[in-house]
Order: structure tokens, then C-alpha cells, then sequence
């Protein structure tokens, strides 16, 4: 009965010895491997990590193709951003996108710095490109608070009503986040349905 009990902890630690290799057995990660760790890093708020591992899979040359060639830089930036290194994220995202100029994701994240570092006129064109392939709520939000910021208030009541009609839980969130009092968000919701 004993000798049973610790057969399924022996059965595990042997499953995790195969599935993970490297880690027991000195061999070199694989690249997808690499990425994948990263991945899980960038879950785990581990970003210095990540950027470390996505570096070295970048190394790994001719091993992916171009579309994961241009996740790897964009998930870069992220990384860049969240550890607030700005300048690093914009060129990350900038690398992604001479790879695919098209990736609404990285056009949306690089216009989310580009706003951070206050270039609301560079974070623009990112944003309407953005929008152009690929019509999502984040997108429209971050239109309209660009039109806001740039004091184009009929812009920004197009997107913000555009917002509301995509997704109104995620734009209230959204508001309340940058401080708009109860009372101002339901005068905006009125004024948006009249």
C-alpha cells in the first residue's frame, strides 16, 4: 500500500522529465521552446526574463518564419513597455511592423506607448491603420482618446459613441479608469443615445 501511494509522484516527476528535457538532461531549448517559456514568463509578470528568452530565439536564425518573427518583437515591446523601457517598446513594435505592417495588435500596442510618451500625432496614424484591418474595441477607444488629447472633440465623439456601441461594459471600465466621475458618464451616455 505505501510503495503504491508514491508510484503516481514517481510517474509525475518521469512525465515532467520527458516533457521538458532540457531541464533535466543539459540539452539546448529549441527555439519554440524558448518562446513558449517566454510566453509563460510574460504570464507570470517575469518580463525581464521573457525579453531574455525571446532574444535568444531571435538568434536561432531562419528558424521562424516572418508572421512569428513579428509576434516575437511585439511581445518584446510588451515586455519593454511593462518594465517601462518606452524608447526599447517603440523600436520593438517598429521592428514588428517593417515584418508586417498590417499586425492591428502591434499598431494598436505601439500607439498605446507612442500615447504614454504623449505623441498623440505619431499615435494617430497607428491607430486609423489599426482600425482599418482590423476593427476591435481597444482600437476605437484609444481613437477616441487620441482625438481627445488632440482637442479634436468631433472626432473623439465618433469613436467614443462607436465604443459604446462595440463594447459599453469595456468603455465604462475604460472611463472610470482615467477618473470620469458616475454622474459625467451617464451624461455622456445620454448625450451619445439623444
Amino acid at each position: 500500500m505505501r510503495g503504491a501511494r508514491r508510484t503516481p509522484a514517481l510517474a509525475w516527476v518521469l512525465l515532467a522529465c520527458l516533457l521538458v528535457p532540457s531541464a533535466f538532461s543539459g540539452q539546448q531549448e529549441m527555439p519554440d521552446q524558448k518562446y513558449a517559456q517566454a510566453g509563460l514568463w510574460v504570464d507570470a509578470g517575469r518580463y525581464a526574463e521573457a525579453l531574455i528568452l525571446y532574444e535568444e530565439s531571435l538568434k536561432e536564425d531562419g528558424v521562424f518564419d516572418g508572421n512569428k518573427r513579428s509576434r516575437i518583437f511585439n511581445n518584446m515591446g510588451y515586455c519593454h513597455y511593462k518594465l517601462d523601457g518606452l524608447d526599447a517598446a517603440v523600436d520593438n513594435y517598429r521592428q514588428a511592423l517593417e515584418i508586417d505592417p498590417n499586425y492591428a495588435f502591434c499598431l494598436n500596442n505601439l500607439a498605446v506607448v507612442l500615447m504614454n510618451q504623449k505623441k498623440y500625432k505619431e499615435a494617430l496614424p497607428c491607430l486609423e491603420q489599426a482600425n482599418r484591418v482590423e476593427k476591435n474595441i481597444k482600437v476605437v477607444f484609444n481613437l477616441f482618446a487620441v482625438h481627445y488629447y488632440l482637442d479634436q472633440r468631433k472626432e473623439a465623439l465618433v469613436f467614443i459613441k462607436e465604443a459604446f456601441r462595440l463594447d459599453e461594459g469595456y468603455t465604462e471600465d475604460r472611463l472610470k479608469k482615467k477618473n470620469v466621475s458616475r454622474e459625467d458618464l451617464d451624461r455622456l451616455k445620454k448625450y451619445i443615445r439623444e
